[in-house]
């Protein structure tokens, strides 16, 4: 079997090296078409690599960015074969570096034939309708999230310089700058509980298994749309890549990692578990950083408001991924449809203070001067 790797902005390259794979009757694999993936999806890949003798890597910029081309190359142990899709540096120097053609003529004399070939494709007419099956209900779920109203109220406004305050499903949220606030801590199962028995809304899959639905673990699986729906209950909503990257600095541009020292630690981040192992663990069991957040780098990515195309945007890495991915700067995209078991979220505000004390004591300070 031969695994094909890329980011999804080459698609174009992989369609035509699937296409000289078939012609050459050489049986591949690669993401198949699905409008919405398995949360879980780490271990179909795992149980797939043991099964292939060459991986074939369409590498680019968009593939060296993606935290998902990166867990599927270090949880392969064999063979590759890189085929670069633009300038971007090759990571391995021994490894065969070749064009489309020359990489199925490769494998052809490396692999078996078979008269079977993989129709996971997610181009041509298959690929087609899953996108467009995707664009309707990204439509619906849009439209059910405008008709969605507030279940429970905000608290009152805050004292005016007031850097805490709570919501009704207990998040604590910290006030990084203004009037904006972001929650220490993920959205744990415990919470999202919660809003299950209270909404209706579906629970999540990835509570079939007692490793995902531990109490204070932050909840997975979680699309964004489900992720907006929670926030929006709470009368809240999650914050902008801006904010979020606020509260994992501090405001300090050196800072590579939103950890308790500024660096990365297994005392200090859950990362870099092997493919398809691990799961989240407690939101507050390793420190926060300096300005009292917790798991912003590491345990679980966290869903932002911000899109990106089609897709909305994730910062701060997770259980499953290599330390460049947990970086303060780091980022990627998924579909908003997607259910993810690394990626969680957590809430955030745009406050209106309470002026009224501000306002007495300054006028009172005002009356005293001109006495």
């Amino acid at each position: 079997m031969i695994f094909l790797a890329y980011a999804r902005e080459d698609l174009e390259w992989v369609t035509e090296l699937e296409q000289a794979l078939i012609n050459r009757n050489l049986p591949f694999h690669r993401d198949p078409p699905l409008a919405v993936g398995s949360p879980f999806w780490r271990e179909e890949i795992r149980r797939v690599l043991d099964q292939t003798r060459l991986m074939m890597v369409v590498w680019s910029d968009a593939a060296s960015s993606s935290p998902w081309v990166a867990h599927e190359l270090e949880g392969y142990q064999g063979p590759f074969v890189w085929v670069p899709a633009d300038e971007s540096p090759i990571p391995a120097k021994s490894d065969p570096v070749l064009s489309v053609s020359e990489a199925a003529d490769y494998a052809l004399r490396h692999c078996e034939p078979s008269g079977r070939v993989s129709d996971s494709r997610d181009s041509g007419p298959v690929g087609d309708k899953v996108e467009a099956l995707r664009r309707v209900e990204v439509a619906r779920q849009s439209s059910h999230l405008k008709q969605l109203r507030p279940r429970h109220p905000r608290p009152p406004a805050p004292p005016h310089g007031s850097h805490k305050l709570s919501l009704a499903d207990g998040s604590t949220l910290l006030r990084i700058s203004g009037n904006a606030f972001v929650a220490e801590q993920p959205v744990t199962n415990e919470q999202y509980r919660t809003f299950v028995a209270e909404s209706g809304w579906p629970e999540p899959s990835t509570w079939n298994r007692v490793t995902h639905r531990r109490d204070r673990a932050p909840v997975v699986g979680i699309t964004w749309f489900e992720a907006r729906a929670y926030a929006r209950w709470y009368d809240a909503d999650l914050p902008n890549e801006t904010d979020w990257r606020r509260a994992a600095s501090g405001g300090h541009s050196v800072r590579e990692y939103a950890t308790a020292s500024g660096q990365l630690s297994k005392d200090e981040a859950s990362f870099g578990c092997s493919l398809g192992l691990g799961a989240p663990i407690e939101v507050d069991r390793n420190p926060p950083n300096p300005e009292g957040f917790y798991a912003m780098s590491g345990n679980v990515w966290d869903w932002c408001l911000d899109a990106e195309g089609p897709h909305r945007v994730i910062c701060g890495g997770s259980y499953a991924d290599p330390p460049r991915f947990c970086r303060i700067d780091a980022r990627y995209r998924n579909s908003p449809l997607d259910r993810d078991c690394c990626v969680g979220f957590r809430l955030s505000l745009q406050a209106a203070f309470d002026r009224s004390d501000f306002l007495s004591k300054s006028h009172g300070d005002e009356r005293h001067a001109l006495r």
